[in-house]
Parts: C-alpha cells; structure tokens; sequence
C-alpha cells in the first residue's frame, strides 16, 4: 500500500489537520495560482473553500455546498498529477504547501504534543518525496532534497514494477515506507536490505548454488566463468566475501562489491546487528540507506529494460 500515491496520500491527511491550513475564502486559491494549478483548483474548489470561517462568537458561512473537505480536494490533485506524470507540478503544490504552514500554530507546541508528532511525520513524508520541510523562526521553507527532477516519475515506476513483478520484494519495500515514517529507522533500514536480496536472488540464475549476490554480479555483467566459481560459491559464508573476490579477481566486480558493501552497512544499522555493535540509526542514516536502496532498484529496472 506505501507507494509514492499513498505518501502524497498521508501528506493530505495531514493537511486535512485545521492547524495546518489558515482556512480562510482565498487561502487555497492563492496556494493553486502560485503553483500553476488555478484549473486544478477551480475543478476541486468545492472541497477547499470553507463551509464557514468562525469570526469571534458567530459563524460567517461561504460554501452552501458544505463540502469543505481538504484531503478529497488536494488527494484529487496529486492523483490527477501522478497520472498525467506531472512530476514537477506535484513539486510546486508542495512546496506552496508547505510554505504557507502557519508557523505560530506550533512554536509553543512541547515536542511530544500531537501536533509536533504530526508535523514530524510530514516532515518525514516530504522527505520520501524528495523535499525538505524546513521550520524557521516565523516561517516554513521547503526545499528540494535531492537535485534531480525526474526523481518522483523514476520512483512511481520502480514501485510499479515490483509490485507487479515481484510481491515478496514490494511487500518489504512498503515496510521500509512504513517503517520510516513511524521513526522506526532500524527496522526501515533491514527492510532495505530484504528488498535487496530479494530482488537480487531474482536474477541469480538456476543454479542450486547461487546466492543472492551472484544476481548482483549477473546484473551487473561481471560475472564471467560460472564454472570456476562453483565450488567457492559452494562453500561460501558471509565472511568469506572477502576471499570470494580475490580468488575470482579476474573479474573486476566493482559494482558487485559496491552492492554487497551496502548491504554490510545495512546489515550493521538494522535490527539484526550484531549484540555490542555501537550504531544506532538516525532518521538521517535510514534515509540514506533508503534513498541507496532505491537507487540500486532503479538501476535494475533500468538495466533490465536496456
């Protein structure tokens, strides 16, 4: 369930919290024309002008349709972009979005209140999308987290593709999703790695003795002599990666290297970490490892369909 869709889909919940959006007549209208989507906005604007705007001790009403409902509104929208693969209008909505958070709303809020949690969560599903929610002394600021444009529209596919192709991986995949966002970094982080081997034991070929790696090396193209590798393979535990590429160092195995060296390090920041091991991970580290994992999806897909 946690694909790109669901994240914008939480980030609308979110903004469905009146503490989040100053509800006034023009307030959205104003966001959707300085993103360029005043069309969007005139299709859903019976979602986004408020019923009524409460002025002291009485009621002024404005929308007779009483439909004032921001998540339907915005969770339109964000379908509609995602559909017609306008990755850069959802960029546009969120940053307005995010800048037009009024600040005050939280500044006297203590960190374990309910709207801090919130607002943390968004910040964490921003940051899935490739934005950074930045709180300032009298102001939000977003910016992007990552230089490439194309990210969400590379990203929409991958997710796609694994679950349509290969249920156990996605499942996982959705776990590393739901993990982060519920600040559970460690169990993110060892659901990137199942996402890992799982995919890579896809491609590792027919042979009894293939582990999950040797789908790196195929995909990679470096794997060269199966036959003369068979009975290291056989033999081979994790702590003997090392000897495995040298004894095989005819073949470079770089990218095969630089796979199973993430692998390591999510192994070692995961909750199956060795007792005594000192790494505890930060939101940062997961997302890191989140991000790498992505990647490495990606660069299967990509050269998978070359």
């Amino acid at each position: 369930m946690a694909k790109q869709s669901v994240v914008l889909a939480r980030i609308c919940a979110i903004f469905d919290n009146k503490a989040f959006v100053i509800q006034k007549d023009s307030q959205f209208k104003k966001i959707f024309k300085c993103a360029d989507l005043s069309r969007y906005y005139t299709i859903n604007s019976k979602y986004l002008v408020p019923y009524y705007v409460n002025e002291g001790y009485s009621r002024t009403f404005h929308n007779e349709n009483e439909e004032y409902d921001v998540f339907t509104g915005l969770d339109n929208v964000f379908s509609d972009l995602l559909y017609n693969n306008e990755e850069e209008k959802i960029g546009n909505l969120l940053v307005e979005l995010g800048e037009n958070i009024p600040v005050s709303r939280f500044q006297d809020e203590d960190d374990d209140s309910v709207l801090r949690r919130k607002l943390e969560e968004l910040k964490g599903l921003y940051e899935l999308v490739g934005y950074k929610l930045v709180e300032n002394e009298d102001s939000f600021d977003v910016e992007p987290y990552t230089g490439s444009d194309d990210r969400l529209s590379d990203i929409s596919e991958i997710e796609n593709w694994l679950e349509q192709e290969f249920e156990g991986v996605f499942s996982a995949y959705q776990g590393a999703l739901d993990s982060y966002t519920s600040n559970n970094y460690g169990t993110c982080i060892e659901s990137c790695r199942t996402v890992l081997t799982g995919i890579f034991s896809k491609y590792k070929g027919p042979e009894q003795f293939a582990k999950w790696f040797r789908g790196a090396a195929n995909m990679s193209g470096e794997m060269t002599d199966v036959a003369t590798l068979k009975a290291s393979i056989d033999a081979l535990a994790k702590n003997d990666l090392a000897d495995f590429f040298e004894e095989n160092r005819s073949g470079s195995y770089k990218k095969t290297k630089a796979i199973y060296a993430i692998y390591s390090m999510m192994s070692d920041y995961g909750t199956h970490r060795e007792e005594g091991t000192v790494e505890i991970p930060s939101k940062a580290d997961a997302l890191m490892m989140f991000r790498m994992m992505q990647d490495i999806v990606l660069w299967i897909y990509q050269t998978k369909e070359v």
